[in-house]
């Protein structure tokens, strides 16, 4: 309790001694209730930017000036201010930890103290880092990709062209897929897990909260056998290469490095600790409007809240994060435009919060005059290109192909059929 008051004192005698701690310490981290509502009252003061002293806090707080002439008389001085705020903060962690320990043991909630102690640690003091210090860890990544024997530095998602757009799927980032309703982007987006659980050998962690995990098998065995869909809805249909085929794409499918949520209505925290225990290469969240978040009411808060939470896990566990999201319908009716960033449910935050864009686009789901296949727009992304990939569809077997054709511009394809 010393430490506390020794701080409080500290700014008393020398307000600019508030901002050398003020970055170390929160209202919550005083353990009396008196300490912490003076500590805000510092805050607020600054904000206002009125002088703070021991007769103009005492007024502020409606206290009588007794109690914080005491404070300041008893402090030792300002020398030692610092390492008496890290005492405060040190002890506030251990206390709000041992809570933590104590949630675990009565509730036994896994996914909720994982959740607790990810905010713990979030909320630890920044520390500003040097550009030596910056610099040292940013050149010592671009030679450990040089030195890497692939050409690649993220995960190969089995589409040619987007890997040379992006250097594969990098760490620590976020990827938002996102299409209208029937465009297939949970198709894609589970055919890219699939290729780095059975191709690159790689662990997936996937939560499907539209899908059930049957359903979500039978279109990743589709996928990798080349096996019609219907086919598993009626075996007998098949012949005997579909059989072949099937058994051998259910072979690597079963030895696949993938985990799979059982839950359609998991929550960030769910999402979150899973991910922490099972330390996976590649997360996939399909899809972003249908994470549960009960404490929010507002849509917008909602999407925002969890966007962050990705990010930030993306970040911390070193893993690239797919997540899939809806796209707004309001212009479905009478038009084939292909979506915007714009258009996304909760496009501020989903697209502040993502650092890859890909939006899907099949015209002839429309109008089934126009050109089939997947337009696959690489709409945003820091640090890189963005432009448009073509890909057959072949969705009778839940996948989409890699095409040598080139992608051209509507306008431009009308002019060149009509020979202008």
């Amino acid at each position: 309790m010393n430490a506390e008051l020794n701080v409080l004192g500290a700014v008393l005698l020398d307000p600019s001694v508030y901002w050398r701690v003020a970055h170390l310490l929160k209202p919550s981290d005083f353990a009396q209730p008196g300490n912490a509502a003076i500590w805000k009252a510092y805050a607020a003061m600054h904000d206002a930017e009125q002088p703070i002293d021991i007769f103009t806090v005492a007024e502020f707080l409606g206290i009588p000036h007794s109690i914080t002439v005491a404070m300041a008389s008893e402090t030792a001085g300002t020398a030692n201010v610092v390492a008496y705020a890290e005492m405060v903060a040190d002890q506030s962690m251990t206390a709000k930890v041992m809570g933590a320990g104590r949630l675990i043991a009565h509730s036994g909630d896994m996914a909720q103290a994982q959740a607790l102690l990810a905010d713990l640690l979030d909320s630890r003091p920044d520390r500003l880092i040097t550009a030596r210090e910056a610099a040292s860890g940013m050149w010592d990544g671009v030679m450990e990709r040089y030195a890497d024997k692939h050409d690649f530095s993220g995960l190969l998602t089995g589409i040619p062209k987007l890997d040379v757009m992006t250097g594969g799927l990098q760490r620590k980032r976020v990827y938002a897929l996102g299409a209208r309703a029937k465009m297939g982007k949970s198709m894609l987006a589970w055919q890219i897990a699939a290729h780095v659980a059975v191709t690159l050998r790689r662990p997936v962690v996937g939560f499907s909260l539209e899908m059930g995990v049957d359903e979500l098998m039978q279109r990743m065995a589709c996928c990798l056998s080349g096996v019609r869909s219907y086919g598993l809805l009626r075996p007998k249909t098949m012949d005997e290469s579909e059989w072949s085929r099937l058994s051998v794409g259910m072979a690597e499918l079963k030895d696949a490095p993938i985990k799979l949520s059982e839950r359609m209505n998991s929550t960030i925290d769910d999402i979150e600790a899973q991910v922490r225990q099972a330390k996976p290469e590649l997360v996939v969240i399909d899809y972003l409007q249908l994470i549960e978040q009960p404490s929010l009411e507002s849509e917008a808060a909602r999407l925002g809240y969890i966007t962050r939470r990705i990010k930030r896990m993306a970040k911390e566990c070193d893993v690239p994060v797919i997540e899939v999201f809806q796209v707004n319908r309001g212009n479905e009716q009478g038009t084939i435009r292909p979506p915007r960033p714009s258009d996304a449910r909760g496009s501020g935050t989903i697209e502040q919060d993502c650092d890859a864009m890909l939006l899907m686009h099949r015209p002839s789901y429309y109008d089934h005059a126009a050109r089939k296949g997947l337009e696959l727009e690489l709409a945003l992304q820091r640090n890189g290109p963005t432009g448009m990939i073509l890909m057959d569809d072949d969705l009778e077997r839940c996948r989409f192909l890699n095409t040598d054709r080139e992608w051209t511009p509507p306008q431009r394809a009308r002019t060149m059929e009509n020979g202008l």
